[in-house]
């Protein structure tokens, strides 16, 4: 069973994650897209808890009600939208010899604030389906991921820890491999192939909402 730091160690231990955060998302934002691991680790520790071994940091702090962190997820329900995630967009560069290659970014690479911005509880949050491969005949969305699977895929399979496999885990290797596998060439017209590696700029954005979050949480004070 978990045991409980003192309230005003886990305090310290948030402010030391917020201050982190800011290290890892200027590190990604240098180019270096491996930070991005070290983002999910600090979700991780901020936010998860098993019931059993492991117990969040925002739970031995001792919120009296779960903490407001923002969301930038824009989804209407029962809306069509384009698979992928809301959380990057992706970009195309055309080289002189007319190829063009695309690649992601998150959504603070353009606007740090967006006029659907939400505040959710922590548990909310956690559990937002930040990424869908698909539609079913009812319109419900298919092979999602929420940010809290996304983040402990990251933190299992890449970061070193190794759980059962899970039906998570053919969409975070989609999230990975072949979002928008259907990007056309803007030169040729020929498709681009697979545009991979938005599970990084999806966790870059989760991080600038997450260190945002932390800073309005801090800014108010300890709740003991």
């Amino acid at each position: 069973m978990a045991t409980a730091r003192p309230p005003q160690d886990a305090w310290q231990e948030l402010r030391e994650q917020s201050d982190a955060l800011q290290v890892y998302c200027r590190e990604f934002d240098a180019g270096k897209n491996h930070f991005a691991k070290h983002i999910a680790q600090s979700a991780y520790t901020l936010l998860f808890t098993n019931g059993r071994n492991i117990l969040s940091v925002f739970d031995q702090v001792g919120f009296t009600a779960p903490p407001l962190l923002r969301t930038t997820c824009h989804y209407v329900p029962g809306m069509i939208q384009l698979p992928g995630t809301p959380l990057c967009m992706n970009r195309s560069v055309i080289h002189e010899d007319g190829r063009c290659e695309g690649y992601f970014v998150p959504l603070c690479a353009d606007a740090p604030r967006l006029p659907t911005d939400r505040l959710v509880e922590s548990t909310e949050w956690w559990d937002e389906i930040i990424y869908w491969s698909g539609y079913d005949g009812a319109r419900n969305r298919t092979g999602t991921l929420t940010r809290g699977l996304l983040v402990r895929s990251f933190t299992d399979k890449d970061g070193g820890r190794h759980f059962e496999e899970t039906p998570q885990d053919s969409a975070y290797r989609s999230i990975k491999k072949d979002v928008f596998p259907g990007v056309m060439r803007i030169v040729t017209g020929e498709p681009t192939g697979p545009l991979v590696d938005a599970h990084f700029a999806t966790m870059r954005q989760i991080g600038h909402e997450l260190g945002d979050s932390l800073g309005v949480i801090i800014a108010a004070g300890t709740p003991f």
